[in-house]
């Protein structure tokens, strides 16, 4: 049986656009194009029969959960399953809200980098890259031989590729995720496995990066013969 890890970002959110930092309070939600994002993307996991059932989780930052029960629908599901680990970087409950200019000015830290965070009271990336791993691995074995479906944060699909696909943890090349964006990945091994003596770990496949085709334009109709 497969086992399949549907990672969505977040639709467009009003932290992003008004430039704060978005925190668990500093975050207010969806804009109303992040809310029509979600809504294109439900409309077409609804046209996936194969997804009916599947798991629905989130980050428990509000623009990923209020994205998440847009999408709700399309999977038969009531609310997605909040669960801390899927969320962005983690920060200082005092800086949750302020302007970014003002976040990197009252809480910069020098000598920032992989192992040491840029802000202080911020985790690092190599410690968002274990919580999300962790969470990621957590979900795959409890959804073994499933669907899963985990609305998150552009931080966590990027987490995903060194977790799971073990690409170095520091990458020479950038990526960009959608707003809404689809990040698949499946394996048919038991998502569980590893441990001496011959540490046998899940080989996955990355099905498809980024997919965002539900946000382009629809094609305009024929003109009459």
């Amino acid at each position: 049986m497969e086992t399949r890890l549907i990672l969505i970002r977040h639709g467009q959110s009003w932290h992003k656009l008004r430039g704060v930092v978005g925190g668990p309070r500093g975050c207010t939600g969806l804009t109303d194009l992040g809310r029509e994002q979600a809504g294109r993307l439900r409309d077409r996991l609804a046209r996936q029969p194969a997804l009916a059932g599947a798991a629905l989780y989130s980050s428990t930052i509000p623009r990923a959960v209020e994205t998440a029960t847009i999408v709700a629908p399309a999977l038969g599901a009531t609310a997605p399953v909040r669960h801390p680990g899927l969320c962005s970087y983690l920060i200082d409950p005092a800086a949750d809200g302020l302007p970014l200019d003002e976040y990197r000015r009252r809480f910069g830290a020098r000598g920032g980098g992989v192992y040491r965070p840029y802000e202080e009271g911020t985790e690092a990336w190599g410690q968002l890259l274990v919580r999300v791993g962790a969470a990621l691995h957590e979900i795959a074995i409890a959804c073994a031989g499933r669907t899963a479906v985990l609305v998150v944060h552009n931080e966590t699909v990027q987490a995903s590729l060194t977790a799971i696909g073990e690409l170095p943890i520091r990458r020479h090349f950038e990526v960009a995720i959608a707003e809404t964006g689809v990040t698949e990945w499946a394996t048919a091994d038991d998502p569980g496995a590893g441990g001496p003596p011959d540490w046998p770990m899940a080989r996955w496949t990355l099905v498809r990066f980024n997919d965002a085709a539900h946000l382009e334009p629809a094609a305009p109709a024929p003109a009459p013969a």
